[in-house]
């Protein structure tokens, strides 16, 4: 779902909804989810907790969608920031 939001496929709202009722994700949860993705994505630094596991999945889902290229993005993106 966050993917889709990123490619403006689906509005940010819809997604929420999705994962809500196909998923039990809380609405708030969910929009925070995506709002950390879009920020990943472009190699900003996000602020709202989110778990390990969620980033795990994250991180596998982009691996699988962008492979290896997408992953040494992210790192590349991601240079400078303290961890």
């Amino acid at each position: 779902m966050g993917l889709k939001v990123v490619d403006s496929h689906i509005s940010k709202s819809e997604a929420c909804s999705v994962l809500s009722e196909k998923f039990g994700v809380n609405r708030n949860s969910a929009s925070h989810l995506i709002g950390n993705l879009e920020r990943m994505r472009q190699g900003e630094r996000y602020t709202f907790t989110q778990s390990l596991a969620s980033s795990a999945i994250f991180l596998q889902n982009i691996n699988r969608d962008f492979g290896p290229a997408g992953l040494a993005l992210l790192h590349k993106r991601r240079e400078g920031f303290p961890v």
